[in-house]
């Protein structure tokens, strides 16, 4: 087994705060969604983003920031897959058609609330390898 990056040890135990609530980074051994080995995974009811220990450096990071996006859309009004969540309309997972404007606008807002309320781990996931 690979041992767990520096950048995964400085996360592991934090928190990014999504505004309506904190989600704990949680690194763990032997990651499964749906019975499928995954590097991230984010528990919207648990309040846990997940990331997988044997990840390298370039991974987990991206990984974290493809987790916290999956949020920060959720906070937008852009997330869901089960039916109650879409409404029933676009129940394959699908966002409803919109506008570049729109979407843009929605996003950038919510990055900015995510960057403001969470200063101290986007400088972690800003820093470069050492």
């Amino acid at each position: 087994m690979k041992k767990k990056c520096e950048f995964l040890k400085k996360i592991d135990g934090l928190s990014f705060n999504a505004g309506f609530r904190k989600f704990n980074i949680e690194v763990k051994e032997n990651l499964l969604e749906g019975g499928t080995e995954c590097w991230g995974s984010t528990d919207f009811d648990l309040g846990t983003i997940y990331l997988r220990a044997n990840a390298g450096y370039e991974t987990a990071k991206e990984t974290l920031i493809h987790e916290i996006t999956h949020v920060i859309l959720a906070v937008s009004g852009f997330g869901g897959y089960d039916a109650d969540e879409m409404g029933g309309e676009f129940t394959d997972g699908y966002i409803a058609p919109t506008n570049n404007e729109h979407l843009t606008l929605c996003v950038s807002r919510a990055f900015m609330c995510a960057f403001n309320l969470n200063k101290g781990l986007f400088e972690i996931l800003l820093e470069q390898e050492e």
